[in-house]
């Protein structure tokens, strides 16, 4: 199930696909950069995230967002959307870091994926051919399961008190919505911090 928001850019609006696909081919991380690179001339941003340290789609729609009030703030970090894009995702200002935390590495089984657009249809053009090339679409895209969960709650140093905090219970899917709160809350301080 491809996420597909539009989210605010300047006085109009943008829209935001994300969504996780199979490398079935399989392809390394340098060749599917260069499929990435080739079809960012197409959109706004396309970026192939690591999926192991995304807490859900409020994660990279926050990031989204974030990277998207940078790029037409004035204060954007980065020399391109894409990579404005990663820094939000990981809540770093330093790419080397971003990209050890979120980029990829080796072959990696799946890769989460994040493409900006101005116009909708773009957003779904560039993801048919992103399955043509790379691979199907996972079935549960995005989703975090408890080894995902406690991965990423040491990435962003998230603690079990915060965790809990925010949990409305304590069944896996309260803890897992509210790690996606606590990632973007973090993605969100990196633009207080900007």
């Amino acid at each position: 199930m491809v996420y597909i928001e539009s989210i605010r850019r300047g006085d109009g609006l943008a829209y935001v696909g994300l969504t996780e696909i199979e490398n079935a081919s399989p392809l390394d991380t340098p060749m599917l950069v260069e499929v990435a690179k080739e079809l960012s001339e197409s959109v706004l941003a396309v970026q192939l995230i690591s999926p192991n340290g995304v807490a859900g789609a409020i994660h990279l729609l926050s990031a989204a967002q974030n990277a998207l009030n940078a790029w037409n703030g004035g204060y954007a970090i980065a020399r391109s959307l894409d990579v404005e894009l990663i820094l939000y995702a990981s809540a770093q200002s330093q790419i080397g870091r971003a990209f050890d935390m979120l980029g990829l590495h080796d072959t990696p089984k799946t890769v989460a994926v994040v493409v900006i657009a101005e116009h909708e249809p773009d957003v779904h053009s560039l993801l048919d051919v992103l399955f043509t090339k790379i691979g199907p679409e996972v079935s549960n895209p995005l989703s975090v399961d408890q080894d995902r969960m406690k991965h990423i709650m040491e990435l962003f140093e998230i603690g079990e008190p915060e965790i809990s905090a925010l949990s409305a219970d304590d069944s896996a899917e309260a803890r897992i919505e509210a790690l996606g709160r606590c990632v973007a809350s973090r993605v969100s301080i990196l633009a207080v911090d900007s």
